[in-house]
C-alpha cells in the first residue's frame, strides 16, 4: 500500500507525492525536514507471500545496493544519503532530480534488473 502525502518517516522525511511504482519498489518525492531539501525516497515493496528467507535476502540486497550507490560518485548518478528500515519496510534516500518519468522508471527498474 503506497505511503500517503504527509506521512513522516524516521521523524525526518515527509512524503510529498508518489512518483512511480513497479514490481519491487516505489519512488516518492519527499522533504528532508532536517536539511530542508527535497529527496527521492525509494521503498522496497516485496511481492506478497514471499517466504521469510527470500524476503531477508531481498532486504540484504537492497541494503547492499544502498551501500554501493552511496560510494559511487559520477555526474550521471544521483547521490545516496541514507538507508533505513521502518515498520518492516526498507528505504533508500537519494538526491531528488527534477526530470521526466523515465528517470523514475530507471530508479524502480534498477533494483528489479539486479536479480
Amino acid at each position: 500500500m503506497p505511503l500517503t502525502s504527509g506521512t513522516v518517516l524516521q521523524n525526518r522525511y515527509r512524503i510529498i507525492a508518489l512518483l512511480g511504482e513497479g514490481g519491487m519498489g516505489a519512488v516518492y518525492k519527499a522533504e528532508d525536514l532536517r536539511l530542508r531539501v527535497n529527496v527521492a525516497l525509494k521503498e522496497m515493496v516485496p511481492q506478497p507471500g514471499l517466504d521469510p528467507q527470500t524476503l531477508q535476502q531481498l532486504r540484504d540486497q537492497f541494503e547492499q545496493e544502498a551501500l554501493a550507490l552511496a560510494r559511487m560518485k559520477h555526474p550521471h548518478l544521483v547521490g545516496v544519503s541514507d538507508f533505513f528500515t521502518e515498520a518492516d519496510q526498507a528505504y533508500l534516500v537519494m538526491e531528488f532530480v527534477e526530470g521526466e518519468s523515465r528517470t523514475v522508471e530507471f530508479l524502480i527498474r534498477f533494483r528489479e534488473d539486479a536479480h
